[in-house]
């Protein structure tokens, strides 16, 4: 049984990404959701932009939640006054492997820290977060299985980012991949787009950042690819799936000889179609039973209905976590937050009376003014999304 009925779900709603896919699974299975994002999806209920006021927006709409679920996103959007509820608060950690000091300072924050990365769950205190990793798009009964392997017309595929001066080493790759094979396609596509260039591909080729477990591993084996990627210590993979039955690994004891081994683990592979077939089939079939976000979202709701409220953060915990968000009107927030508190408390004076009146008023300000630059930003790019479509 689910106690947590009403969920307010808080992220930046960009089409493809983990937010999008689990509140799809979240509405799938029945609690009141009820999201708020910065972008526009059929899945969101309002619109607000830079700090979200969760307390005047649920006492707007007369929404008394059970959870408040933070999904990290890629863009200025974070939940703010919500001491105000009693509600559990959780959030999902996604890139702690690029972030690890800001996610160790927003875990504060939460009742609950879910972890799409393991090593960040295993950095914490134990019982302060969960391993809630990546997943795959649920799979509908009426969808079409991959095809098998003679059927696609792409060696190999990759779908990302192949930027030089973020990725060099993964750059580097993909250039030899383009000089050796010709049936390809390497670099970005629309989300849209992904799981039909995946579908057509023998092999799906990953270069892992910061060892994080991305989502590329999902994505490729639900389209029944052969994922081909370079191996993640640590990263909690072996809990998932089997090396060699589900997916590939190219490794090389001397890094200098990385593109040796991975072009002649692409040669060998391609060369064995029935090895390729019979692993895309078992890599479909593992992310089919145990790792779409249907089952991710059934994790998370089995695991908020045994987490009581328990944080209690303090205006210096918000502080930090502002300064590492790059949030100035944030940590504005916070300190008239902070002065505010120790003038109820103990200091009585009117000066510092009359400083916390400013500072709330100027922290007010701030956030409405951020909260209108970001708006007039995700307007622009509403607009030219609407006239790309």
């Amino acid at each position: 049984m689910i106690k947590h009925r009403k969920i307010l779900l808080v992220s930046s709603m960009v089409a493809g990404s983990p937010a999008v896919h689990l509140a799809m699974a979240l509405k799938e299975l029945g609690p009141e959701l009820r999201v708020v994002s910065n972008y526009a999806h059929p899945c969101v209920d309002a619109r607000a932009y830079g700090l979200f006021d969760v307390s005047a927006w649920c006492k707007k709409n007369a929404y008394i939640p059970d959870v408040l679920l933070y999904i990290e996103g890629s863009s200025p959007f974070f939940p703010y006054n919500w001491e105000k509820l009693s509600c559990v608060t959780a959030w999902w950690s996604i890139d702690s492997h690029i972030h690890p000091e800001r996610h160790a300072y927003l875990a504060k924050l939460f009742d609950l820290t879910f972890a799409a990365q393991k090593r960040f769950v295993d950095s914490l205190p134990a019982g302060e977060a969960i391993w809630l990793p990546l997943a795959a798009a649920s799979i509908a009964a009426t969808e079409l299985p991959p095809p098998d392997h003679a059927m696609r017309d792409l060696d190999i595929a990759y779908v990302g980012s192949s930027d030089r001066r973020l990725h060099t080493k993964r750059a580097l790759l993909l250039d030899n991949i383009r000089e050796k094979f010709k049936k390809v396609f390497l670099g970005p596509a629309p989300s849209a787009q992904l799981d039909s260039i995946y579908r057509r591909a023998k092999i799906v080729f990953n270069r892992s950042v910061k060892g994080d477990l991305n989502m590329r591993y999902f994505e490729a084996m639900r389209a029944g690819a052969v994922l081909v990627t370079n191996p993640i210590p640590h990263g909690g993979v072996e809990l998932l799936f089997k090396e060699g039955e589900d997916f590939i690994v190219y490794q090389d004891e001397n890094p200098e000889h990385t593109e040796h081994a991975l072009l002649a683990k692409l040669e060998r592979l391609l060369a064995d179609p029935a090895r390729m077939d019979r692993i895309g089939k078992s890599g479909y079939a593992r992310i089919s039973a145990e790792h779409t976000y249907l089952h991710r979202a059934q994790s998370l709701l089995i695991a908020l209905d045994s987490t009581p409220r328990k944080s209690n953060p303090q205006p210096a915990d918000f502080f930090l976590a502002y300064h590492n968000l790059d949030c100035a009107e944030g940590m504005l927030w916070a300190s008239a937050q902070s002065l505010s508190a120790l003038h109820q408390r103990r200091d009585k004076s009117r000066v510092l009376g009359l400083a916390v009146a400013v500072l709330t008023t100027m922290s007010r300000l701030l956030i409405a003014a951020y909260q209108w630059r970001y708006q007039l930003r995700q307007s622009r790019l509403d607009r030219k999304q609407k006239a790309a479509a």
